[in-house]
């Protein structure tokens, strides 16, 4: 992993909020954790989520992340970390 990658991994730490997240299975197979205006959703199933964001955005993505008018479309087996979201509706993925 280069500096940098680390770098903006770790920069929304500093913005966090004193006290413990909060933890919930949004869905089967989708983790979500919220701290202050962060919150991380981590997608584990074979299917692709989508998530409303508001007015935030992604701030760091790993694996298939895009947007699109319904919100953040986070792949299979993949998670972001956004400043708002709203609950993730489940979408199937195209067979490749």
């Amino acid at each position: 992993m280069s500096a940098m990658t680390r770098q903006r991994i770790l920069k929304p730490r500093r913005e966090l909020p004193p006290g413990r997240p909060s933890l919930a299975m949004a869905q089967r197979s989708v983790i979500r954790v919220t701290r202050g205006a962060f919150e991380l959703v981590a997608n584990l199933s074979s299917e692709s989520v989508v998530i409303g964001v508001g007015e935030g955005g992604p701030v760091v993505c790993a694996g298939h992340v895009d947007q699109d008018e319904s919100g953040l479309v986070v792949g299979p087996r993949s998670g972001v970390i956004v400043r708002t979201t709203m609950a993730p509706t489940r979408r199937a993925t195209a067979a490749a």
